[in-house]
């Protein structure tokens, strides 16, 4: 009986292990909003507009896609994995067009599960259709929305 305790205790300590990991990551962004660098389509990198950003806020993102302000749902399914989902955004025309080209690839393959991977330097969301990649550098605290 002994044992078995012992084994139940292992288990819900590793358990309550992961869970504690998966809200470290969810607090490092919390409330941050980071510079999208570049995103990778088709092993192509798309350089982002100057106002291309993403916070994290809660249970959902949102930012400047180069032209219109965009959000989304998201949703913590372990340590390293998120998925975004009912993205939306506004629609206002967009005359430059590099930043129309971004904000139309990078709101396009939005929606999906990624992978993170987090370092001194860069924030990356990953899948198989995109990398997102953000300058972990240039956190700032939550801007107005």
């Amino acid at each position: 009986m002994k044992k078995f305790n012992i084994n139940i205790l292992l288990v819900l300590a590793i358990f309550m292990a992961g869970c504690g990991a998966n809200a470290m990551i969810a607090k490092k962004v919390e409330s941050k909003v980071y510079k999208i660098n570049y995103i990778v389509l088709d092993n192509e990198e798309l350089k982002a507009p100057e106002s291309a950003t993403l916070g994290f806020k809660n249970d959902r993102i949102y930012g400047n896609a180069g032209c219109n302000r965009y959000f989304a749902g998201i949703k913590w399914l372990d340590d390293k994995t998120l998925e975004i989902s009912n993205a939306g955004s506004t629609k206002m025309l967009c005359h430059d067009e590099e930043a129309n080209s971004f904000e139309y690839q990078y709101l396009l393959n939005l929606g999906d599960k990624f992978n993170i991977v987090y370092d001194e330097q860069t924030i990356t969301l990953i899948n198989d259709k995109i990398s997102i990649v953000l300058d972990s550098t240039s956190a700032t605290l939550e801007e107005t929305e």
